[in-house]
């Protein structure tokens, strides 16, 4: 006899590891035709700082569908101010040491991103960075299952509240024999990313700003198949750069939908994305401005209760496309009470 799978871990981390562990384990078999459901409660208390993770995922007969989730309690901000010269040195016993200046950064809160590589060569060099980042773990990660009264789909909802909060600002000059600047920004599968390459003279000023409200995902599936797999985060990412460049500039973007496309690189759908190459000697401004939004669905009920009233406490599969004047009937209490 084979079983089915709706499974949520849970785990925390801590930095000191002598601390106590409790393991809460629920664990449901149900006959061929209904789906189980596996609870898995990691806790570790008490913690100085603690990181927070958690796996859920959706096994059926013949498919298989998971999302793993990692991040911290945290806040980071970072004030940098540079300028000099890069010029050979003279090192110990005479040794001369090749001009080389190098900067190196990597940020990764929930799927909220921040990467750049710099590399110069002999030249006047002057930079000016600021960031300001925090993350906010808010536990604990809900999981709600749904039965269709007509069909056996399943609506499994993972429901988790983390919040991530990236802002940085980069002002550039150089002027020498050459320099190498690469910038990521991404915000759970959108992204913009600048490669500015091979410059003798280059000026650059970027902003971003990201944030991450929340995230939930949502899986239609019967015993044998999974039918659809939407996964919803709730975004912003901001990003303007204004550059001066005399090599090469590649600018790209992507920006993702919330339904699995496993033929993508990210497997989600791609809504827009756009690739440009600059060869020579380039003023370059662009804005860009990405958000996705999701309701959480837990929240009240809107405005007009009587016309609106129990929509939210319906089963997802169940619920109907009511026209106008179904609404202003107000049928949808009618409608409910035939689905029950």
């Amino acid at each position: 006899m084979s079983f089915n799978y709706v499974s949520l871990y849970h785990q925390r981390e801590n930095i000191r590891m002598s601390n106590i562990i409790i393991y809460l384990l629920f664990r449901t078999f149900l006959t061929k035709g209904k789906l189980a459901l596996i609870l898995i409660l990691f806790i570790l208390l008490p913690a100085i700082a603690s990181s927070d993770s958690w796996l859920g995922y959706v096994k059926t007969t013949d498919d298989f569908w998971s999302v793993y989730r990692h991040g911290n309690n945290m806040s980071f901000e970072s004030d940098q101010y540079i300028d000099g010269e890069i010029k050979a040195f003279v090192g110990p016993r005479g040794r001369v040491l090749s001009p080389y200046c190098s900067h190196f950064q990597d940020m990764n809160l929930i799927d909220v991103r921040l990467k750049e590589r710099t590399g110069a060569t002999e030249g006047n060099y002057s930079s000016q960075e600021h960031i300001d980042a925090w993350a906010q773990i808010r536990m604990p990660v809900g999981l709600d299952i749904a039965k269709s009264t007509s069909s056996d789909t399943y609506a499994i909802k993972f429901i988790e509240h983390w919040q991530a909060y990236i802002s940085a600002s980069q002002r550039l000059e150089y002027s020498g024999k050459n320099i190498n600047n690469r910038d990521f920004s991404g915000n759970n599968f959108d992204f913009v990313g600048a490669n500015l390459l091979f410059n003798k003279n280059l000026s650059k000023d970027r902003t971003i700003e990201m944030r991450l409200d929340r995230m939930n995902a949502t899986v239609l599936a019967t015993d044998d198949d999974i039918i659809q797999i939407e996964r919803k985060p709730t975004r912003d990412l901001n990003y303007q750069v204004s550059t001066n460049t005399t090599g090469i500039a590649d600018l790209r973007y992507q920006q993702s939908g919330q339904k699995f496309d496993p033929a993508t690189l990210t497997d989600y759908e791609i809504l827009n994305s756009g690739e440009e190459r600059y060869y020579g000697s380039f003023n370059i401004t662009k804005k860009m401005l990405m958000k996705s939004r999701f309701p959480d669905s837990r929240e009240s009920d809107q405005w007009l209760p009587c016309c609106y009233q129990g929509w939210k406490d319906m089963n997802i599969l169940d619920r109907r496309t009511l026209n106008a004047k179904e609404i202003f009937d107000c049928a949808c209490s009618e409608v409910q009470g035939e689905i029950q």
